[in-house]
């Protein structure tokens, strides 16, 4: 009777053990499974907003070859990754598919900054025909026949501009710069009313920018000064902190499997030794 018992525990055990294995490795091939998939996910969004700067570029007269070139380079790691995830290697996969991520997000960003240039250069104009506009309003007595024809109009001039910058963050570039350019022609008009020099407001805001300029050198080099003599305590809080691989969740969740496993065969163990 007691050997039966004991060898239906041995069975027991051996089976345990086994079902623990087997989950323990598909716990453990899951977030890199998971990892592998959400990286191509993303190199599939990322090419779809490539290929549609691509065009817009295109139609702008923008130089785009070497967006093309790059969403090439990301196409055939793109390929690559999703035939590893297919044959389910997918730590093989998660670099090929983030490679290509790194690739796609710089040629995204050269060609926003270039589809995005003339109408932040637009967008920089007309603020400062704003600041010179409202400065001049302040300098009119408001009792002036002219004030409110020219509050008028900056007022429509602050509403082109707030367009222009809420139509730059959505990515609608020539919207924004034509709002902006509508912005500046409606700040002249300020002007116009007044019967005021825009120039020379114009004039003071160069001369207050610089004016800020200089401030900035003088507080660079007192702060220089200061610490000339001072000694770097610091360089260990300086270091990046190192964020844990995949590699090491893997790790950490299969010393944890198995240190359940331990504590639950020193259970059976122990009943096995008071049978």
């Amino acid at each position: 009777m007691f050997r039966t018992i004991t060898s239906h525990l041995s069975a027991l055990i051996i089976a345990f053990v086994a079902l623990l294995t087997f989950t323990g490795i598909s716990y453990a091939a899951e977030p890199y499974e998971n990892e592998a998939n959400d990286a191509i996910n993303e190199v599939e969004e990322l090419m779809a907003d490539l290929t549609q700067l691509i065009e817009d570029a295109d139609e702008a007269g923008i130089y785009v070859s070497y967006a093309e070139d790059a969403l090439d380079d990301a196409t055939d790691l793109y390929e690559d990754a999703v035939a590893e995830d297919a044959s389910e290697d997918w730590e093989d996969a998660i670099p090929l598919a983030e490679e290509a991520i790194e690739i796609l997000e710089d040629a995204i960003d050269d060609l926003e900054d270039e589809l995005a240039a003339d109408a932040k250069e637009a967008i920089e104009y007309a603020e400062i025909l704003l600041e010179a506009a409202e400065e001049a309003l302040d300098d009119t007595d408001k009792d002036d026949l002219d004030y409110d024809d020219a509050s008028e109009r900056f007022d429509l001039a602050e509403e082109l501009f707030d367009d222009a910058e809420d139509a730059f963050d959505d990515g609608d570039y020539d919207e924004a710069e034509d709002f902006a350019e509508d912005a500046a022609d409606m700040a002249e008009e300020v002007f116009d009313e007044l019967d005021l020099d825009m120039e020379d407001y114009l004039e003071e805001e160069d001369e207050s920018e610089d004016e800020d300029e200089d401030e900035d050198e003088d507080e660079d080099e007192d702060e220089d000064e200061e610490c000339k003599y001072c000694k770097n305590t610091e360089k260990e809080s300086d270091k990046k902190e190192v964020k844990p691989t995949s590699e090491t969740a893997m790790l950490q969740a299969k010393i944890e499997k198995l240190q359940q496993l331990i504590a639950l065969l020193t259970q059976i163990l122990a009943l096995k030794a008071q049978l």
